[in-house]
């Protein structure tokens, strides 16, 4: 016995990525994480173009009505420092702007480079919890953006400078 796992950062689970995933795909995912003693998820998008991540948000809407464990969205980005990007797609990095998450009411954490211009004010004014991530940020800005509101990390000392 153990207490459930609580999963703030996966991209999807069986061949599935939750950019792509259906409301059944989805509902199937929340399954297979239930076999592993997940018993509540944060489905994670990819840095993506602004009407992939509505589409994410509409679908991830749809099956959050359905499947009590997914909470709602992570959005990784697009709010990320190009430099660190990883595997996400530099096309698609752009300034901190609030108006996406008042379309996707759903998204409940997101991962965003502090040094970016806009970042702390972002951070300041953001209802999701905030994970610095994919950052090039220095130690007081990264202290400032905690001031500020950040709870977390994304990917430590990974994608990021150490």
């Amino acid at each position: 016995m153990m207490p459930g796992v609580i999963d703030v950062h996966i991209h999807g689970c069986n061949g599935v990525d939750f950019m792509d995933a259906s409301k059944e795909d989805i509902k199937d995912i929340a399954s297979s994480l239930y076999q592993e003693g997940v018993t509540s998820f944060l489905a994670t998008t990819l840095t993506s173009d602004t009407q992939s991540l509505e589409k994410v948000c509409k679908v991830i809407k749809e099956a959050k009505e359905e499947v009590p464990s997914l909470v709602g969205i992570h959005f990784e980005g697009p709010y990320i420092n190009a430099k660190y990007k990883g595997a996400q797609n530099p096309d698609y990095v752009k300034k901190p702007d609030l108006s996406l998450l008042e379309k996707c009411k759903n998204v409940k954490m997101i991962t965003i480079a502090p040094e970016v211009e806009g970042g702390i004010d972002f951070i300041k004014n953001c209802e999701a919890v905030v994970a610095i991530g994919h950052t090039d940020a220095t130690y007081d800005v990264a202290m400032e953006a905690f001031r500020a509101g950040a709870k977390c990390l994304t990917h430590t000392f990974n994608v990021m400078p150490s």
